[in-house]
């Protein structure tokens, strides 16, 4: 058996002789640094081919005394570099294995360093001088957990890094597949690094009902006037435009910032809590505060669910966020949201539709479809041209990334839709309007250029653009306020006929319940809260009924 103790050795004619006299190594500071093998220290006869080897490292032992914790050790010196490095040879489970104490760097870890360092573990491994614990593997669990650490504190962010990130990964939803709207998701951009020239560089566009994120590489160049195109990453946005003290916009007049520009943003996303969201969105109204409430939400979320808060179960932050509605709100809206339209009103609206076809196609005919369905308004500019299937059977499915639930739902094609779609039929036949037919919206937008049109038909643009938001119409405010003015419609909004169409279908039908499943609602606590209602004059007309039908004894006789 080939000893790791130093020994006199001599090469004469390629064999390895050796003395039988040992040296130990005197465990010294000094001892150690002078100490420097030859190569024959390295040398040893390979049994199998009776050749001379040379090993990587040797042990050697030092002059301790066998009765205290120094027993075993040894200084392993590697041939290549000459690095030295203190290790104890023990034996556990019958097994002889060698432990490294650590590396000896004269003035860093010395002599003194390794006897402390080996006490405290002849201390903790042994008990009456026999090693009862592996050291080796309570140093690889050590090596476990700090790594695991280590691993932890690399994947920590701050929020505006988790912003970063969210936007790359395209705006996820928070608790279930898909990618938020539209919509949406322009209000969670600019409230997390809007308010900055960067978003001139960030757009937004709907293909087939689904939010996609472009970063637009082409600029007016004003010295040229034409346009450049410079290809631009995420990294390059936000390399030009790093967090901002202040809004570039002269309209922000509260001085709004985004979450990226904000100390908030310099956070850990880990360290977020309530406290935190509310002293950030006080100073703001109700809309700014919802708005940033959302965004902080989805780009929490979406850190939890990519580790970047550690294997601990974090508390939700937003579990006790309450944000007040103010009493008296100021949308436009609001009047018309217990209000209907009366039906001779709506018989005017629908005639005036017609007679403005002209002048607003695809407009007029959207407004005339609302009228004559339960469908909203987002859900209305966002259908498709019906299949010739569904034609035949009467029946128009409404895709789920069209609808407020998310979920699909059938209209019913009945006569009065047909009239609709009868009027759209005439547009394409209009001179001018035939490529119209090539896009798949319902109601497509009559300020595309039929020269754009062609060139997204012919493969000069892409059929994603022939797809997107920007052929469709997305606003019918041109249109109602034409009608209102020439049939002298005083008051309400386009938001009163789905108000009208529930009213009535509930009259008409005698049940909740079956106007819900032409109205789309889920719950018929929902139609019958939000969606039922009548107008002035129908509700003095049912008090004067109840009270003559059920109320006769209070009536003068």
């Amino acid at each position: 058996m080939e000893h790791n103790y130093i020994y006199h050795k001599k090469l004469e004619n390629g064999v390895l002789e050796k003395s039988t006299t040992k040296h130990l190594l005197p465990f010294r500071d000094i001892s150690i640094e002078k100490y420097n093998p030859t190569e024959d220290n390295f040398a040893y006869n390979d049994r199998n081919s009776g050749r001379v080897n040379f090993k990587k490292q040797i042990y050697v032992p030092f002059n301790v005394d066998k009765n205290t914790h120094l027993k075993g050790l040894k200084l392993c010196v590697f041939r290549g570099t000459n690095t030295k490095t203190f290790v104890v040879n023990y034996w556990h489970n019958k097994k002889s294995d060698y432990h490294v104490i650590g590396k000896f760097i004269p003035g860093v870890f010395t002599t003194k360093d390794c006897s402390e360092k080996l006490f405290e573990l002849f201390k903790s491994h042994t008990e009456n001088g026999l090693w009862i614990k592996n050291p080796k593997l309570t140093q690889r669990e050590k090596n476990r957990v700090i790594t695991s650490n280590q691993i932890e504190a690399s994947q920590k962010k701050t929020i505006n890094e988790c912003i970063i990130e969210y936007l790359k990964t395209g705006a996820p939803r928070s608790k279930q597949d898909g990618d938020i709207g539209a919509k949406t998701l322009k209000q969670v951009i600019r409230t997390a690094v809007g308010f900055n020239n960067r978003t001139k560089y960030i757009k937004v566009i709907e293909v087939d009902g689904k939010a996609v994120i472009k970063i637009e590489n082409k600029y007016n160049d004003r010295k040229t006037r034409k346009d450049v195109v410079v290809s631009y990453s995420w990294d390059d946005i936000f390399k030009m435009y790093p967090p901002q003290d202040k809004s570039y916009f002269k309209n922000n007049k509260n001085q709004v910032k985004s979450i990226y520009d904000s100390d908030l943003g310099k956070t850990l996303i880990e360290d977020l809590n309530t406290g935190l969201i509310n002293r950030f969105i006080a100073p703001y109204n109700y809309g700014v505060k919802k708005l940033y409430t959302i965004t902080l939400k989805l780009v929490w979320y979406f850190a939890m669910q990519k580790g970047y808060m550690g294997d601990t179960t974090r508390q939700n932050p937003f579990t006790n966020i309450q944000i007040k509605k103010p009493k008296n709100p100021n949308s436009f809206a609001t009047p018309f949201n217990k209000k209907a339209f009366e039906i001779e009103d709506l018989q005017r609206i629908f005639e005036g539709a017609v007679e403005v076809r002209e002048k607003y196609p695809f407009q007029a005919e959207a407004l005339m479809f609302m009228i004559v369905t339960s469908i909203r308004l987002s859900e209305c500019l966002r259908l498709k041209k019906p299949t010739d299937e569904e034609l035949k059977s009467g029946i128009y499915t409404i895709p789920g990334n069209a609808t407020k639930t998310g979920k699909p739902r059938p209209l019913v094609i009945t006569s009065a839709v047909r009239t609709v779609l009868g009027y759209l039929e005439e547009i394409y036949n209009r001179p001018g309007y035939e490529s119209f037919r090539f896009i798949p919206w319902m109601f497509p937008s009559p300020r595309i250029g039929r020269k754009k049109i062609t060139e997204m038909v012919t493969g000069q643009l892409t059929t994603e653009d022939l797809r997107s938001e920007y052929t469709r119409i997305r606003t019918l405010s041109g249109v109602w306020n034409e009608i209102k003015k020439n049939k002298d419609i005083k008051f309400g909004s386009i938001k009163m006929f789905r108000k009208n169409y529930a009213t009535l279908a509930k009259d008409i039908l005698g049940k909740t319940g079956l106007a819900a499943q032409l109205t789309g609602h889920e719950e018929d606590a929902t139609l019958d809260r939000n969606y039922y209602t009548h107008n002035e004059r129908t509700l003095k007309e049912n008090a004067e009924k109840v009270v003559s039908l059920g109320l006769k004894f209070a009536q003068k006789k």
